[in-house]
């Protein structure tokens, strides 16, 4: 058996796609408060490398292995009340986040263009 406390598994954080993958660039000036953005960022460059992106075969499930209107930031009021009632503040996560898009939450600059990888990156 395992027990209380024992590591089963281990992922490294530089493993991770973070808001802070680029975090030897002393330029933070460019960076969002926002979290949440950043990371949705790192998400969809590593989605326009293609094969060449180190994360390739998870990048690729993030985007392709079920459908973004099943991800909670698509849920209806509804299923969002119902997922609240059922986990209650003893399981978690506890909150989900709030519901937007990427050009709502985190917005483009005036030359960008709607992004629809960014977009799915930051669902």
């Amino acid at each position: 058996p395992i027990a209380k406390g024992e590591e089963i598994f281990h992922v490294p954080v530089e493993q991770f796609i973070t808001a802070d993958m680029d975090s030897d660039d002393d330029d933070d000036d460019d960076r969002s408060p926002n979290v949440s953005c950043d990371t949705a960022w790192n998400l969809a460059e590593e989605r326009r490398k293609g094969k060449s992106s180190h994360w390739e075969p998870f990048v690729t499930y993030c985007f392709e292995s079920f459908d973004q209107e099943d991800l909670p930031a698509n849920w209806s009021d509804e299923a969002l009340e119902l997922f609240y009632q059922i986990v209650d503040d003893v399981l978690e996560p506890q909150y989900l986040g709030d519901r937007g898009s990427y050009e709502d939450e985190c917005g483009y600059d005036a030359d960008e263009e709607y992004d629809e990888i960014l977009e799915a990156a930051y669902r």
